[in-house]
């Protein structure tokens, strides 16, 4: 017996797409996925022993302040642009250079704009941050940390609107 699904489309029918070869394709991703972050963890993991050990505590400290602020200065840069590449890119596939053109666009203005303000801003910026305690050149690092997370963020929406695509549409 065939049960009429969609117009066209009766279950029992092979439209290409089985439910087992669903999961298989998701668990397959779901273990790359894994398997990246744990590898992220592990080298934060291996690496606290010897940043710990190569500097003072509020070198450490500093470190993790800078770390912290260069997060915050992504947030600022990207604005959220890499969710509407993501969802732009899975409604329309044809214009997704134009739309991956446009937020590289944006990611570069904001960029360009924050390295400025840092650059004039810097000995002002490095008493907040770091309370005086490293060179004023650690905020412009601090800012092309930032500046190179926001590229790879945007980039990185692109491969995943790609493979996600045909889970949410």
């Amino acid at each position: 017996m065939r049960i009429k699904l969609a117009p066209g489309v009766l279950i029992g029918e092979n439209i290409g797409w089985t439910f087992a070869n669903a999961m298989n394709t998701l668990w397959r991703k779901s273990l790359v996925y894994a398997a990246g972050r744990g590898i992220s963890a592990g080298i934060g993991f291996v690496l606290l022993p010897v940043l710990t050990r190569l500097m003072t505590p509020a070198q450490y400290g500093a470190w993790q302040v800078a770390e912290f602020w260069a997060l915050m200065g992504m947030f600022a840069i990207r604005m959220g642009v890499e969710q509407a590449l993501f969802r732009f890119a899975v409604l329309n596939s044809e214009r997704k250079g134009v739309f991956v053109f446009n937020s590289l666009l944006v990611v570069t203005g904001a960029s360009v704009l924050l390295l400025t303000l840092g650059f004039f801003l810097k000995d002002f910026l490095a008493k907040i941050f770091l309370s005086g305690d490293f060179p004023s050149s650690l905020v412009i690092l601090i800012f092309l940390w930032s500046v190179a997370d926001s590229y790879f963020s945007v980039i990185a929406s692109v491969f995943q609107s790609e493979e996600r695509a045909g889970y949410f549409v």
